[in-house]
């Protein structure tokens, strides 16, 4: 039977609607939809002073893990000094054994901070110990530069000056303090200019992001966490926490992770991570004849702890 003029305009017009309301679901799916969600997790840039609020010390003990099995400890410290001048310090130890070819070796790094009272970085201070690599990056700031010299095992120091358009925080410092400070909610974000020095040598922006919440397995059993990344320039870690901010598990590189333990289990894994800290610093008189350039990283990324981990890792 001949389908009339009136139906086929009929079907015509119902095709077109049809087709008019499909587009309009992928417009909304593919521009709309991830532009708001885009504006709903734009990081809101912070103030590192803001960090201090409500001061409280942190610590973190954490056991190193690498394919589920335990091969050392970490630990943070994150402290305010008791001094007329609010000065903030930050201590970060990581002790690992890792099988080469039947032989043990030692991967340690020790990474220390001093803030001023805005929550700024004054001056740091690494020392590691990556197999077969040794080396040492010291910085501090001094009239708006930000001073670096950098040891590889017995080399000659490499010096060097860097202008600094703005101050930076401490990017292990800020992320522990950050996570304890805010609400940990899915689509919460916050950003910050910082100095990473432990492990990528990068600065920049750091974001935080607070995703979705995530079940894990940790030694006491399966826990629901939030999935947390920060993100420095094209460097993204991941980090689990509770409600209140505490990290329960970060992923360092490949199948390293640290997991949330007792001080006292990571005394046993890490025996020598409790130590003291070496006293550090550096002579500007040194750096008088070094013409300043602006700062971009503080040392080669290749050579960075993450670097030589991810090696490891593979």
């Amino acid at each position: 039977m001949p389908i009339s003029p009136a139906k086929k305009r009929a079907i015509i017009g119902a095709t077109i609607t049809l087709l008019w309301v499909v587009m309009m679901f992928l417009l909304v799916r593919d521009n709309i939809i991830p532009q708001r969600r885009a504006q709903n997790l734009a990081a809101t840039s912070i103030d590192p002073a803001t960090l201090t609020a409500n001061w409280h010390d942190i610590e973190e003990p954490m056991l190193i893990r690498f394919k589920n099995k335990g091969i050392g400890g970490a630990l943070t410290r994150i402290t305010r000094a008791d001094t007329t001048a609010t000065l903030y310090h930050a201590d970060m130890r990581f002790i690992l054994n890792l099988d080469m070819l039947d032989l043990s070796r030692r991967v340690q790094i020790n990474a220390q901070a001093e803030l001023n009272s805005g929550f700024n970085l004054s001056k740091f201070h690494l020392e590691g110990n990556l197999a077969a690599l040794t080396m040492s990056i010291t910085g501090v700031e001094h009239n708006g530069e930000l001073l670096i010299e950098v040891r590889h095992g017995d080399e000659t120091p490499a010096r060097a000056r860097y202008t600094m358009d703005k101050s930076i925080s401490f990017l292990e410092a800020v992320r522990p303090l950050a996570l304890r400070n805010f609400k940990i909610e899915t689509g919460a974000a916050i950003s910050l200019p910082v100095v990473d020095p432990v492990w990528s040598m990068e600065l920049g922006t750091a974001e935080i992001s607070v995703g979705p919440r995530e079940k894990i397995e940790l030694t006491s059993g399966t826990v629901e966490a939030f999935r947390v990344e920060t993100r420095l320039n094209d460097i993204v870690s991941s980090s689990w926490v509770d409600e209140q901010g505490l990290t329960l598990r970060r992923q360092i590189a490949g199948g390293f992770t640290l997991d949330r333990a007792d001080l006292a289990e990571v005394l046993r894994a890490a025996p020598h991570i409790n130590k003291p800290a070496e006293p550090y610093g550096l002579n500007p008189a040194d750096f008088a004849d070094i013409t300043p350039r602006p700062l971009k990283s503080i040392a080669d990324p290749g050579s960075s702890p993450l670097a030589v981990l991810s090696q490891f890792a593979q």
